[in-house]
């Protein structure tokens, strides 16, 4: 099988590569599987600390501005406070940086990509954060076609796809169980976001939808015994 892998914001695919390192050797134990990464079509600064870990350039697969890092997190601590739904939430958040989002533009950036690279034909898409949201985007858009390239989907850290124009997204109370192929969605107990991704794996057919939160935050965990226990989800979407 091979995925096509999709970094986060302002960030690149070699530190997407350096994220998934320990999962892709863990995999490769029992698994042909092979990982081709992707640099989102904007050239973005970096965000929060990521400049001073690693080199750039950096990229997003949306285009436009960020949110204060500060203002976003506190934002995020209120959110994580409130007893209701991840929709609810979500629809909560405040997107304003997203109102100039293209989606589709994204999508069709994607698939170019993934129609015409020698590396594929991919089987299916993986993403960390934004990325995994673009992979939800593709995912969704797959549904509403005859053709149907990817077979899974992987998500860390994700959110749920955005709807063009406005800033919103598709989320399950309004769109139902909509991605229907196997997929699998890890996130942290301590990321402060990670409602999105519980919203996300909503959106998902809960007969084909694996979920893992590990301990720690927004991020790729490394420790051995959380890598085989992802790599062991994800070789189960692969095989559904």
């Amino acid at each position: 099988m091979k995925f096509l892998c999709l970094h986060g914001a302002a960030s690149n695919s070699d530190i997407l590569r350096s994220q998934l390192t320990p999962l892709m050797y863990e995999l490769a134990r029992t698994e042909t599987v092979k990982f081709h990464f992707l640099n989102g079509p904007h050239e973005a600064p970096p965000y929060g600390g990521l400049g001073s870990q690693h080199p750039g350039p950096f990229f997003s697969f949306h285009g436009g501005a960020y949110p204060n890092v500060e203002e976003f997190v506190s934002q995020l601590q209120d959110l994580s406070a409130l007893d209701n739904s991840p929709e609810e939430r979500c629809r909560t958040t405040s997107m304003e940086h997203a109102t100039n989002y293209k989606p589709e533009l994204t999508v069709r950036y994607v698939q170019e990509y993934a129609k015409t690279s020698d590396a594929g034909p991919f089987d299916g898409l993986l993403g960390f954060s934004e990325g995994a949201s673009v992979a939800a985007n593709l995912l969704l858009d797959q549904e509403r076609t005859s053709e149907r390239p990817f077979k899974c989907g992987v998500f860390f850290c994700g959110g749920p796809p955005f709807k063009p124009g406005n800033g919103g997204h598709y989320l399950a109370d309004e769109c139902g169980e909509a991605i229907k192929i196997p997929t699998v969605h890890i996130f942290g107990a301590r990321d402060l976001g990670n409602f999105t991704s519980l919203a996300l794996k909503n959106l998902c057919s809960s007969e084909n939808a694996l979920a893992y939160e590990h301990s720690q935050g927004h991020e790729v965990p490394r420790a051995p015994a959380v890598t085989k226990r992802m790599a062991t989800l994800i070789r189960k979407a692969m095989q559904a």
